[in-house]
């Protein structure tokens, strides 16, 4: 009976560690928004059950090896889905409450504006903001922070600045520009355009939505992928987007399979502005604008092509 006594007090502790690995571990995914790796997702859970200062806290435990298992118990209770070809990173998709953006575009947003808030700073300087905006289980990779960078700033004696073409007002007018110019487009080869239900531009046929256009100056994904406007069966979803977006757009896209999955399954199409303008000048019929409206690849380096459509339609 003492036996039995003395193991109830470390099974109770075991099933509270494992609850609060559970809790924490909800928490990481849903703060990041995203798919996480394996490694992150055990640190935020020893890090907030070190510091938790709740009465299951890993400090009572009577060793590492009984509190590993009780993450494990936790974790293997949650049924993550491993995503990735190497299947390092784990998510789960029936969260209890709406992830938040995804990382990756809120560290493009915070790059954007902290180039934007300082016109000139060093290379130290801007990654250590982001770092004080998105710290603990957000902290972001280096190589994401500098190629945000890259995608958004130039470098002059050693300081960082925005890039001309991304100055706002500029962008903003370039927009306009392009929609403008999409309208003309979608008139001259034939179809009824309009807007609205969520997208910048939308070629119809009859009562039939053919190609579907949203425009952004950014390489956000998660507003369009995720959580965006409806795509009808048969209608073709365009992201059209600056040049300089491309690298970091692909590398989100590598980096978060279930982006991947919904642009191949949708089957989304990714134009670069440049690109645009060019079908436009050269006055295509609907036949030829159609064949050679994915031929751009998204980047180019080495003789390496990533096509625009990444994937086919269901």
């Amino acid at each position: 009976r003492r036996a039995r006594r003395e193991e109830e007090p470390a099974e109770a502790l075991a099933a509270a560690l494992a609850e609060d690995a559970a809790d924490l571990a909800r928490g990481c995914l849903r703060e990041r928004g995203e798919p996480t790796p394996w490694m992150v997702l055990h640190a935020a859970i020893y890090a907030g059950l070190a510091t938790s200062g709740r009465p299951s806290g890993i400090a009572r435990s009577p060793g590492v090896a009984f509190a590993a298992d009780a993450v494990r118990q936790g974790l293997e209770g949650l049924e993550l889905e491993p995503v990735g070809e190497a299947a390092d990173l784990r998510w789960l998709p029936a969260l209890d409450a709406e992830p938040a953006e995804p990382l990756a575009d809120r560290v493009e947003e915070t790059v954007r504006q902290a180039l934007r808030s300082s016109p000139a700073r060093e290379t130290d300087g801007l990654v250590l903001a982001v770092y004080a905006a998105l710290d603990g289980p957000l902290t972001p990779a280096p190589s994401l922070v500098l190629l945000c960078l890259d995608s958004y700033g130039v470098v002059e004696e050693g300081r960082w600045r925005l890039r001309e073409e991304d100055d706002p007002d500029r962008r903003g007018r370039e927009l306009k520009s392009l929609r403008k110019e999409l309208q003309a487009l979608g008139d001259r080869l034939g179809f009824r355009v309009g807007r609205g239900r969520g997208w910048d531009v939308r070629w119809r046929e009859g009562r039939r939505d053919v190609y579907l256009f949203a425009l952004s100056p950014t390489a956000t994904l998660g507003r369009y992928l995720l959580w965006g406007p409806p795509v009808p069966a048969g209608a073709r979803p365009c992201l059209v987007f600056p040049g300089g977006r491309a690298e970091l757009l692909v590398h989100k896209l590598r980096r978060d399979p279930r982006l991947a999955r919904v642009v191949e399954k949708k089957g989304w199409q990714f134009i670069k502005f440049r690109h645009l303008r060019r079908l436009i000048a050269e006055g295509l019929d609907r036949r030829l604008f159609e064949a050679v409206l994915g031929l751009d690849p998204i980047v180019e380096r080495e003789g390496v092509q990533i096509p625009l459509i990444l994937g086919g339609k269901e």
